[in-house]
């Protein structure tokens, strides 16, 4: 067995001190009574410090500091014969990805096609909000007057609800719109620690110190902390009587109808916020936009969560990395090996491999991995 000897000292025993003659006894000949009756006429303490043997098989040299090996060459050696050993294991494990990240690159086309949709959707209903806004910027020097208003009593048994499209009575109609609009706010939660999407402008984001939450209704009716909007400034209520064939034919997507056209005809001539009829349309319908586009936004970042998922599939599982460091890989290997009954990589693979590099480099992934080392830099 190869050992050598230090002491307390950090010196190594001097071969002179112990024999006088010009050519020292070697370390394995020497008498392990000598080397501690000499350290105890220099008085140190003798540590016995055993020489590991390099971990290539056909290598019988002594381990270099802080190596497992003598040479940078036996430890290439080493890891080309576990590799080739490991191959068709490696090359197992991967394939079983293959059919997997097949079907996930097609869902994330899949995916990328729905946020493009709900991109333009979003786009699409902030141009119908931005055609409601002018159309009330026009009718802000509008003057209220008496006498060309109708009567505000409420001249419809039944109104159109501009969020659900339905048909509620004229004297329920008041109490219903703001509870039809409170269930699309409950998608949104009425609280939250976070602060939301601030660039969209939907959400009311209000902090409360109380209840140490981001207040998350709909900013234009959120009743809690109400906003200035260009409404405040309306005297006319200038409902479009287009307004109500819009809701019968689209319900709730009643906006997507909106254009300079769309609000050249006829309109309501009441007082706006004492109209019966029509009580607080401009912010309602804004709200039901703003519904619609907090509905795809939540579409939106949910296809792009799971296109993040299935990105860190496809680059984390089946890869060379881990398919090498595979624990499912290893422990067939392993167990193969003590039944005797260890695997072997097809010999017209390995052919093949040789005529296409002159080291006979085995491919250790599935085809379709990327390349991370080059036979001639090793």
């Amino acid at each position: 067995m190869f050992f050598q000897v230090f002491f307390s000292t950090g010196k190594a025993l001097d071969y002179m001190d112990i024999v006088s003659s010009d050519e020292p006894t070697t370390i394995n000949e020497w008498d392990e009574g000598k080397i501690f009756s000499e350290a105890r006429k220099q008085g140190t303490t003798p540590i016995v410090e055993e020489l590991k043997r390099c971990l290539w098989l056909e290598c019988d040299n002594v381990v270099a500091a802080g190596s497992k090996y003598c040479s940078y060459e036996c430890g290439k050696k080493l890891a080309r014969e576990r590799l080739l050993r490991l191959s068709p294991y490696i090359i197992e494990d991967g394939k079983k990805f293959s059919h997997v990240k097949e079907s996930y690159k097609k869902e994330i086309e899949r995916l990328k096609n729905v946020c493009r949709s709900k991109l333009e959707n979003m786009n699409k209903a902030a141009k119908c909000a931005r055609f409601l806004v002018e159309f009330i910027t026009q009718q802000l020097p509008l003057e209220y007057n008496e006498k060309d208003s109708e009567s505000n009593v409420s001249r419809k048994d039944y109104i159109l609800c501009i969020c659900c499209g339905e048909n509620i009575e004229g004297a329920l109609y008041g109490s219903h719109i703001p509870k039809c609009l409170s269930k699309k706010e409950r998608e949104a939660y009425y609280g939250s620690e976070e602060k939301g999407n601030l660039l969209l402008n939907i959400l009311c984001e209000r902090y409360s110190s109380r209840f140490n939450s981001y207040c998350k209704r709909f900013k234009i009716i959120c009743p809690e902390h109400p906003c200035n909007d260009i409404d405040d400034g309306l005297k006319v209520c200038s409902y479009p009587s287009s307004f109500d064939n819009a809701i019968r034919k689209n319900g709730s997507f009643f906006f997507f109808n909106f254009s300079p056209e769309f609000f050249k005809g006829p309109y309501c001539k009441n007082g706006y916020g004492i109209c019966s009829d029509h009580q607080n349309w401009y912010r309602y319908t804004l709200a039901v936009v703003d519904a619609y586009r907090f509905g795809e936004l939540e579409k939106l970042n949910e296809a792009r969560t799971t296109i993040g998922k299935y990105n860190t599939f496809i680059n984390t599982r089946g890869n060379i990395f881990n398919c090498i460091s595979s624990r499912q890989a290893l422990e067939k290997f392993y167990n193969d090996s003590i039944n005797n009954r260890s695997k072997c990589i097809e010999k017209e693979v390995v052919k093949k491999e040789a005529k296409l590099d002159k080291v006979a480099k085995v491919k250790l992934i599935h085809p379709g991995a990327e390349a991370v080392s080059d036979a001639e830099e090793d």
